[in-house]
């Protein structure tokens, strides 16, 4: 089982950044009051935890591949549109 270190880096590094930049752009926002009563709302507004469950999945599925375990999609029949 080869592990593979590029993809390691890549998949994790792309979530420290996205979350370095999410808390930097917050303490932007809070230094310029832009954290108000509309943002709250906004964010509870447009939050959907499904979102959340299916990032957590694809972070599963793409470490799984990248330990070397092999991984197949379920057959689907497609059928032709009339």
């Amino acid at each position: 089982m080869e592990i593979n270190i590029w993809g390691m880096i890549g998949l994790y590094g792309g979530v420290i950044g996205g979350l370095l930049g999410w808390w930097f752009g917050r303490q932007k926002a809070r230094k310029n009051r832009g954290l108000d009563e509309l943002y709250y709302h906004i964010w509870q507004k447009a939050r959907s935890y499904s979102w959340y469950v299916t990032l957590g999945a694809l972070y599963v599925f793409f470490t799984l591949l990248n330990f070397g375990i092999e991984l197949s999609t379920a057959m689907v029949k497609m059928y032709p549109i009339r």
